[in-house]
């Protein structure tokens, strides 16, 4: 069995607990102890000894917030991704905002892909129909990091039913109910909702209990991405004298945790706009309170002011309902155009903090990485009509970035304030399709700037707490067994970091520049980045399934 020693280094257990000096024993794929400095050397013969000393090793970092499960199938995914792996991520949460990969039927492949094109820039032949069958593929072919997925109910209520507006009889209900059940038998960890994407939409509250209980029932955690993040949105009524949207959806979705007692995780808490900012204090007092009561319940925070998401998510229900006969009808687009004005002014967001990432049409490419206003400028339209234009040129599957999420760089608070709780964990929320062209920020250097940014330079929590994070914290709500802290018999997904120079070094305008600090990254015990760059891209990482599943 191969031996390793990372001597001389500060080690955090991933458990928040303050680090201590130690030197890293690694057999095969597992971590074999933590020894006290420069005595590991005289219980291991035959070992590799890599010197540490200045730098910090921690777990792995977990991306729990993931769309690489629609990356994966490429036997070429280790390229595309290579940010998270330069970042430190060596385990991946996919299936999330209720779209996964599985199950698909014969009949369903075509439209579960359709909502899914925003996720993958491959056309899948889907070799696979379940989630069982999904994961042995995986298993076959090999995953550059260690995979795990949640089930999506958007793919299972888009490839059952299609994209019809209508709710659910009872009979098409339990079809939808048994497919999530057996998802979970076949290893999936938990179930997602994605309640402002296309089919996820158009599910009414009988369905989304439906959903609660059937995650509570299997003890799982349900993940949900809200209707909206803003105070004001086309999914609400608005009239005098309303409670903000956003909080109006953390009380439902907090409400329906209570009621069937579901372990629930809020994807990606946020708050969208300039009017929005202020709304952190109800936010969290609504969490907080529903914790005191009794509710199971935490949320993931981006640790950035902006975010990638589909260009439809800016698009009232209405319009969605029938997208491909609205957007050919001039009276519908008159009616969409005055609405879009109308939320983006309400919010207090512009044309100019929405950003072209990837426009899927060949003649959008000269688009991209460029903001609506720029694009309407270059194309000699106003701002609504140029996204207007994206939309239709792309099919709507145009990949956007937007701005002023819970703050900007100089006024902070909202975000900072959503970092720090003690319900929170820190989530990366990348959509990575190619290895080229500008991406998400977030992709190279959300853990980053987590541990230096906010932790080391701001101050906002101890560096211990900001690694549990992205390791314990994660791999103990999700079930990651093995994952997630540095201990005796757990898997050695190890990232070793200057603590000291550590940070993120991109921007919005220079989006895809690799993180300063992360020196080393092991995956399983096998190194994939040395010395700050990537060192090896053999397909090292293990498929997680859920405890007890068909095999």
């Amino acid at each position: 069995m191969d031996r390793l020693i990372l001597r001389g280094g500060l080690v955090f257990a991933g458990s928040g607990e303050d680090p201590r000096m130690g030197d890293l024993l690694i057999a095969g794929n597992r971590v074999e102890a933590i020894l006290p400095p420069e005595t590991a050397a005289e219980c291991m013969e035959n070992a590799q000894t890599i010197d540490i000393s200045g730098l910090a090793a921690a777990p792995g970092f977990i991306d729990f917030h993931s769309h690489s499960d629609w990356v994966v199938p490429d036997a070429g995914h280790a390229d595309i991704l290579t940010p998270l792996t330069l970042q430190g991520v060596t385990t991946f949460l996919g299936g999330n905002c209720g779209f996964s990969p599985f199950p698909v039927s014969s009949g369903g492949k075509e439209i579960v892909l359709e909502n899914s094109r925003f996720l993958t820039n491959e056309i899948f032949d889907f070799q696979w129909a379940g989630a069982k069958s999904f994961f042995d593929y995986l298993e076959r072919q090999g995953v550059s990091m260690n995979a795990a997925v949640l089930a999506g109910h958007g793919t299972v209520r888009g490839g059952l039913f299609g994209n019809r507006p209508e709710d659910l009889n009872e009979k098409e209900l339990d079809r939808l109910l048994v497919e999530l059940k057996m998802a979970l038998a076949e290893g999936a960890l938990g179930i997602s909702l994605g309640l402002s994407y296309v089919p996820g939409i158009f599910a009414d509250e009988k369905e989304i209990e439906a959903v609660f209980r059937t995650a509570a029932e299997a003890e799982v955690v349900l993940t949900i991405h809200g209707r909206t993040y803003s105070c004001v949105s086309p999914f609400y009524p608005i009239v005098p004298g309303m409670e903000p949207h956003i909080l109006q959806d953390l009380k439902f979705s907090i409400g329906m945790a209570a009621k069937t007692g579901v372990k629930l995780h809020i994807s990606h808490l946020l708050l969208k706009g300039t009017r929005s900012w202020d709304l952190w204090r109800d936010a969290l007092r609504l969490l907080e309170e529903a914790k005191e009561t009794g509710a199971d319940v935490t949320f993931g925070v981006i640790p950035y002011h902006w975010g990638n998401t589909l260009i439809l998510t800016l698009f009232p229900r209405w319009f969605l309902e029938d997208f491909a006969g609205n957007i050919a009808r001039p009276e519908k687009v008159k009616k969409l155009k005055a609405e879009l004005q109308e939320t983006e002014a309400a919010i207090g967001r512009s044309f100019s903090d929405l950003f072209l990432l990837w426009g899927v049409a060949e003649d959008l490419k000269k688009f991209e990485g460029k903001s609506f206003s720029v694009i309407a400028v270059e194309l000699g339209v106003d701002e609504t009509e140029a996204c207007l234009y994206i939309t239709e040129k792309s099919g709507g599957k145009a990949k956007i970035l937007t701005a002023a999420y819970s703050g900007e760089e100089t006024c902070p608070e909202s975000l900072e304030r959503f970092l720090c709780h003690p319900l929170s964990m820190v989530e990366i929320d990348t959509i990575l399709t190619s290895p080229r062209g500008p991406q998400n920020p977030a992709s190279f250097g959300a853990c980053p700037k987590l541990l230096g940014r906010y932790s080391r330079d701001k101050g906002l929590m101890p560096m211990a707490e900001a690694v549990r994070k992205i390791t314990g914290a994660p791999a103990d709500r999700f079930g990651l067994q093995g994952r997630g802290y540095l201990k005796e018999g757990f898997f050695a997904d190890v990232a070793v970091f200057n603590p000291e120079t550590i940070r993120d070094a991109n921007s919005v305008a220079s989006p895809s520049l690799p993180p300063v600090g992360v020196e080393h990254v092991l995956v399983n015990g096998n190194f994939v980045v040395r010395n700050g760059s990537q060192y090896d891209k053999n397909l090292y990482g293990h498929v997680i399934r859920k405890e007890n599943s068909v095999k």
